[in-house]
């Protein structure tokens, strides 16, 4: 029976469809989609888990080889990632992964995306050679599907220098960010937040090299970036402002490093938890403020919050990113770095 052609609604990627199907068929799929898409935007990512499981189960109905299939694994994965589920979130990207290549063939632009979510919580483990392996054949499908100067390319340009930063890669990290950079720039359709991201890293890449001067420059630049673009008191503003505050202390700036932690704290806390990895980090800078300022005794009362909130996270492991992509999450209708 020939319907209506279907676009998954949560996996907004250019080119990616789902196969002829009825559109009474479709339509509590895609209805589920877009209620988990929305509550994952939301943070409220456990009931987005619940809708996208449902999404999986109306899946199965248009088959085992369906996109449909795949791009609802791929919507799993990416809450189950969110939730800190990562051997979950590994299983469901590479169902998806599978799908895609037997139903669309190894070079179909809709692999890109899985692949690099992937490669990104590979990253997140630590298994830096696997998550580089998985972003080059994302960037080079990509750069096959959409040519070298499209926003999706820049995407992972940015993704790998978070790699090769993290391998201490300096100057092959900083080139892959300048040429993210010049995507963006130039591109009809930037997405601001995401230039944000790219000058994060450049930010981390010189506070690395103890250029804090410089590294202030580009941090406070991705600030002003997302305060205009997200808002203010938005989540994606937390890791950027602890790499602030930490550049104000290294050049000795306490009071301002500890006014800029306040503000990261209350976001953190707010919108993301007490408990909250990102919370965390906020505290545990902190911490390494109190005791520059010679504060010894707020330090210790902090440092014992921080070894609570990290008891509950046993075996979780942080993000890496500059800016995680879980809070640039709740901007876009798409994920930041997808």
């Amino acid at each position: 029976m020939i319907g209506t052609r279907v676009v998954c609604p949560f996996v907004l990627c250019a080119g990616l469809f789902a196969q002829e199907i009825p559109v009474t068929a479709a339509d509590d799929w895609s209805e589920l989609a877009r209620r988990a898409a929305e509550l994952q935007r939301q943070a409220k990512f456990a009931e987005a888990e619940s809708l996208a499981l449902q999404a999986v189960k109306s899946a199965e109905r248009f088959g085992p080889d369906s996109v449909n299939l795949a791009a609802s694994f791929y919507n799993l994965a990416s809450i189950s990632q969110d939730l800190r589920k990562y051997a979950d979130a590994r299983n469901y990207y590479q169902r998806s992964i599978a799908i895609y290549e037997k139903a669309l063939g190894p070079e179909d632009l809709a692999l890109a995306y899985p692949l690099n979510n992937l490669g990104a919580l590979c990253l997140v483990e630590g298994q830096y050679a696997e998550s580089e392996k998985l972003r080059r054949r994302s960037l080079e499908i990509r750069v096959r599907n959409l040519g070298p100067d499209h926003p999706h390319v820049a995407r992972v340009l940015q993704n790998l220098a978070e790699i090769y930063r993290l391998q201490g890669r300096y100057t092959e990290a900083e080139s892959l960010c300048r040429q993210a950079l010049a995507i963006w720039e130039k591109s009809a359709a930037a997405e601001w937040p995401e230039i944000a991201q790219v000058r994060s890293t450049l930010a981390l890449i010189r506070m690395d090299a103890h250029r804090y001067d410089d590294a202030e420059m580009e941090i406070r630049l991705a600030l002003d970036i997302l305060a205009k673009t997200v808002g203010p008191d938005h989540p994606a503003l937390v890791r950027p402002s602890i790499n602030l505050a930490e550049i104000e202390r290294h050049l000795g700036r306490l009071s301002e490093a500890e006014a800029t932690l306040k503000t990261a704290r209350t976001i953190a806390e707010r919108r993301l938890g007490p408990e909250h990895p990102r919370t965390v980090e906020v505290l545990t800078e902190y911490v390494a403020l109190l005791k520059s300022s010679g504060r010894k005794s707020e330090a210790r009362s902090m440092e014992k919050l921080v070894k609570a909130a990290q008891s509950k996270q046993e075996g979780e492991h942080a993000a890496h990113y500059t800016i995680g992509v879980a809070e640039l999450r709740a901007t876009q209708g798409a994920t930041a770095g997808k």
